[in-house]
């Protein structure tokens, strides 16, 4: 519907709880569809594997959609931080995936 490029989903946990061949198909038609991935690395919940949807070709950033609220009490806007916490709670140590994350 001509909405390539201009989509984002917001969270998108459950690529997180998906089969790493699941998440494969999953990434490619997310990169086909011109779909966005925003995640914040929430706590101990899944969140969206960031290396294998670059991988896949699908665009993938970070987001914090809450500030000290009630559904998280540890937001506080950095989004420094929250690269910080995706780059963590995803494994990243070496330079190219650390750029990723920030």
């Amino acid at each position: 519907s001509g909405m390539q490029g201009k989509v984002a989903v917001s969270h998108a946990y459950a690529l997180g709880d998906i089969s790493a061949d699941a998440l494969a198909g999953a990434g490619e038609r997310i990169a086909a569809a011109g779909v966005a991935i925003m995640t914040n690395a929430p706590g101990d919940h899944a969140f969206p594997p960031v290396a294998a949807l670059r991988k896949a070709g699908a665009t993938v950033f970070a987001g914090s959609d809450n500030i000290r609220d009630s559904w998280w009490p540890y937001g506080d806007g950095d989004m420094l931080n929250r690269a910080n916490m995706i780059g963590y709670r995803s494994g990243f140590y070496e330079d190219w995936e650390l750029e990723a994350a920030y």
